[in-house]
């Protein structure tokens, strides 16, 4: 049971009509206390659940104790933002029970398990949207199974990760509308395998680092680009279509 501290329970003076909502005060009351009421939000109707998770998330490192966070967790979460946490192997294997989150924001270090990562992806078949920066372990087998398993997605963001050409003739068949591979070595071949794909039609932002001739294919075959940043420092020569172009020079 949820007990409200007794400053709630006293009668109030003013209009009723103003109070606030006796689920915003339990949320306020558990948000001071999460660790207090870890068993007891395992019962919480997921409407609760779902903004008590939004508040956590935006708490450096409370979504790290596994407690809260299996307690907050159901299988209908839709979204989860862990960029304000350190992530772990456990977080990773606690969240692969919600098999219908759409946005999945996360920054991995290096000891976060390859395994864990694979078999949280293979069971998100409703991913739109996946932003995972700095992931070591997002490399060629993880992208091979995000392409299997996640054919909604729209958003990509892995940045940084570890990906090599392998991967872009498999990015290229998501019709993808958001894509950021910067800061990684991909050569011009495996751009052109990646604007054969079906993401030709629909790519709309694209953010990479690459060469001239990448640029050049870029140019004349993505039609529907509106957003170009390339994290090099040469030049896109037609730039009719573009709302944003910018270059990232070190």
């Amino acid at each position: 049971m949820i007990v409200l501290p007794s400053r709630f329970s006293k009668r109030p003076n003013y209009d009723m009509h103003n109070c606030e909502s006796l689920s915003t005060l339990c949320i306020n009351v558990i948000t001071e206390n999460f660790d207090r009421y870890t068993r007891e939000m395992i019962y919480l109707p997921t409407t609760i659940k779902n903004k008590l998770f939004q508040i956590a998330s935006r708490r450096f490192q409370i979504l790290q104790n596994i407690d809260i966070l299996s307690s907050l967790l159901h299988p209908n979460i839709r979204e989860i933002d862990f960029t304000n946490c350190d992530v772990t192997t456990e977080m990773i294997e606690t969240i692969s029970i919600c098999h219908n989150v759409e946005k999945l924001q996360m920054v991995c270090n290096a000891t976060v398990s390859k395994k864990a990562l694979l078999q949280l992806i293979s069971g998100v078949p409703c991913l739109r949207l996946l932003r995972a920066k700095k992931c070591v372990n997002i490399d060629d087998d993880f992208v091979e199974v995000l392409v299997k398993h996640c054919a909604l997605l729209k958003i990509l963001d892995i940045a940084k990760c570890s990906i090599t050409d392998v991967s872009m003739l498999q990015i290229g068949r998501l019709k993808l509308s958001a894509l950021d591979i910067s800061g990684m070595i991909i050569s011009d071949k495996g751009f052109n395998d990646f604007i054969s794909g079906d993401c030709k039609e629909t790519l709309k932002e694209l953010i990479v680092s690459c060469t001239a001739t990448s640029c050049r294919m870029i140019e004349n075959e993505l039609a529907n680009l509106k957003i170009f940043v390339n994290h090099s420092h040469v030049a896109f020569d037609n730039s009719q279509n573009m709302k944003q172009l910018s270059w990232v020079v070190k």
